[in-house]
C-alpha cells in the first residue's frame, strides 16, 4: 500500500470514500431487506449487518490478483485496503453492541426459572480462623433460599491418598468444630473431606456429587500478578461451575452490618440468575435488619430500579446511579465501617461480563476496608469460555484497570 498515493489527489480520496460508502450501504440494505422478509427486529438486522460487513481474505486476494494482472491501479488497491481496515473495525463493534442488546431482550422475555433441586450450601474451608464467619453467612443464605438441607463444610486435602491420613484426621477435628458451632444455631451439618491432587477439582467434584446449589468461600484479598481475579483455585471453580457462588472478604462479624451496598454492573439484568440473586440479597437484608442501597451502573437507571423494587420480598431501598467505574472507586473509599458491599458480578463468557469486573475484587480489596461479598448468580448451563476474553463495551469507561 502506498499512503502517499492515497492523498496525492482528490480523485483517489473520493474513490476510497465511495468504495467504503458503497460497501456499508450495500451491506445494510441487504440486512434490512432480509430483516423485512423474515420479520426480524431492528437489533437482529444490525447483528446481520455487523456480521456481514468485515471484508478480509477473499477481498484482499482478489485485489492482489487484479493488481498483478493490471486490472486495478494503485489508487484502487489503496482504497480497497482502507475498506478492509474500516470494515474489520466497524463489523465487530456493531456485532458486539447489538448482539448484547439482542441477548438482553431475549433474557428479559424468558422465564427466570431453573431446575428445582434441594438448596444445598457448600463451604470450602482453607483457613480455620474464617470458618465461623463463613458459616454465619451460610446460615443467612440457608434461610434466604428457604432451605431445609444441611450445611456442607468441606476440607480438601491436597496430597496423595497414601500420604494424607494425618491430614484427614486434622480435617475431621476442624470439621467437628463446625458441627459444634452449627448446633448452637440449630442448623444440621454434613461435613465433607476430600483427598485430591487439586483443591479446585476436589471442590468441583463435591459440587457435582452432593448436588450443591451455592458455594460460600473466603478470600484474603491477595493474589499474584499472574492470577486473574481471586487466584487460581477460586477462578477455576468459578469457570467450571454454574451455581451460585459467594466470595467473601470479611473483617468483622456480618451481624454488625448497618447498611448493605449492592453493586449492579451494566447488563447484569440479562443474567438468568439475576432475579434469584436479588431475592437472596433482599432476604439477607431482612434478616440483618439493615438498610440497603443499590448502586446501578447501567444506563437504564429508571427501568432497573423499578425492576429491582418489584422483586419480592419488598424492602425499603434507596438507589444511586454511578455511570462509570472511576466514580464507583471513589464512592467505595468513603463507605462507613459498618457497611457491607455486595457486588453482583458475572462469569467470563456471559453477556453481563466486562473486563472491569475482573478488576473489581482487587479494587474492592484495596479501597474497601469493610466486609464485601462478590456474588455470582447461577447460570442455566456451564459457561463456554472460548473467546471470552471480551471486548470493551460501548459507552462504558474502561479507565479502571487492574493494578499492575
Amino acid at each position: 500500500m502506498d499512503l502517499s498515493a492515497l492523498f496525492s489527489s482528490w480523485q483517489a480520496l473520493i474513490l476510497t470514500i465511495s468504495i467504503v460508502f458503497a460497501l456499508l450501504v450495500g451491506k445494510y440494505l441487504a440486512s434490512f431487506i432480509a430483516s423485512y422478509i423474515f420479520k426480524y427486529n431492528q437489533d437482529e438486522c444490525h447483528v446481520m449487518f455487523g456480521l456481514s460487513t468485515p471484508q478480509a481474505a477473499a477481498t484482499l486476494a482478489a485485489t492482489l490478483v487484479g493488481f498483478d494482472l493490471n486490472l486495478l491501479n494503485q489508487a484502487t488497491v489503496n482504497a480497497i485496503i482502507i475498506l478492509i481496515l474500516i470494515s474489520c473495525m466497524i463489523g465487530p463493534f456493531i456485532t458486539e453492541k447489538y448482539a448484547r442488546k439482542l441477548i438482553k431482550h431475549e433474557s428479559s422475555s424468558a422465564d427466570d426459572s431453573k431446575e428445582k433441586r434441594p438448596e444445598r450450601i457448600l463451604i470450602p474451608i482453607a483457613n480455620p480462623n474464617t470458618m465461623e464467619s463463613l458459616m454465619d453467612l451460610a446460615f443467612l443464605v440457608r434461610v434466604a433460599t428457604k432451605s431445609e438441607e444441611a450445611i456442607y463444610p468441606l476440607k480438601v486435602i491436597n496430597k496423595n491418598a497414601k500420604e494424607a491420613e494425618s491430614d484427614v484426621a486434622t480435617a475431621e477435628k476442624m470439621l467437628g468444630h463446625a458441627i459444634f458451632y452449627a448446633a448452637g444455631a440449630e442448623v444440621p451439618v454434613r461435613p465433607l473431606t476430600r483427598v485430591d491432587n487439586s483443591i479446585g477439582w476436589g471442590i468441583e467434584r463435591a459440587v457435582t456429587e452432593e448436588r450443591i446449589t451455592t458455594i460460600v468461600t473466603g478470600w484474603n484479598g491477595a493474589k499474584s500478578s499472574t492470577e486473574k481475579v481471586f487466584g487460581g483455585i477460586i477462578d477455576n471453580v468459578l469457570d467450571h461451575t454454574y451455581i451460585r457462588a459467594m466470595i467473601v472478604k470479611q473483617v468483622q462479624p456480618i451481624q454488625t452490618t448497618e447498611r448493605m451496598v449492592v453493586l449492579l454492573p451494566n447488563g447484569i439484568t440479562a443474567k438468568p440468575g439475576f432475579k434469584d440473586a436479588l431475592r437472596v440479597v433482599k432476604n439477607i437484608t431482612k434478616q440483618l435488619s439493615c438498610k440497603v442501597m443499590f448502586i446501578i451502573m447501567d444506563d437504564e437507571f429508571e427501568e432497573i430500579s423499578t425492576y429491582v423494587s418489584d422483586v419480592k420480598p419488598a424492602i425499603q431501598a434507596s438507589f444511586t446511579h454511578l455511570p462509570d467505574w472511576e466514580m464507583l472507586e471513589r464512592y467505595c473509599s468513603k463507605l462507613s465501617k459498618d457497611d457491607l458491599v455486595m457486588a453482583i458480578s458475572a462469569r467470563r463468557g456471559t453477556v453481563a461480563w466486562h473486563p472491569n469486573l475482573e478488576a473489581l475484587p482487587d479494587k474492592l480489596a484495596h479501597n474497601v476496608t469493610q466486609n464485601f461479598i462478590v456474588f455470582y448468580p447461577y447460570e442455566n448451563h456451564e459457561v463456554d469460555l472460548r473467546g471470552s476474553r471480551g471486548t470493551v463495551l460501548p459507552n462504558i469507561a474502561s479507565s479502571w484497570e487492574p493494578n499492575q
